[in-house]
């Protein structure tokens, strides 16, 4: 990912969850999706945080099948979306 060497030296700034705001906010008002899902590995609190301030719900955890880390999948449904942007 291009952005995470910024992210990487402004940790703490809002940076992430800004990012992951528009990434949301274009996949439901720009793209007309149905949901977004967000993977994020075990133990990683900073990220976890991020789709909770998104609304987003853990729904499971899975393996990575490209390294086999554990990760908890999260989701966001675009009737939540609409809900918690009135």
């Amino acid at each position: 990912m291009a952005s995470a060497p910024l992210l990487n030296w402004c940790p703490g700034q809002g940076l992430g969850t800004e990012a992951a705001a528009a990434a949301v906010q274009f996949g439901f008002e720009d793209c007309g999706l149905g949901r977004i899902v967000s993977i994020v590995q075990l133990n990683n609190g900073a990220s976890e945080r991020i789709m909770a301030k998104l609304g987003m719900h853990p729904v499971g955890e899975t393996a990575d099948p490209s390294c086999g880390r554990r990760v908890r999948v999260f989701e966001l449904s675009s009737d939540q979306y609409v809900t918690i942007t009135r």
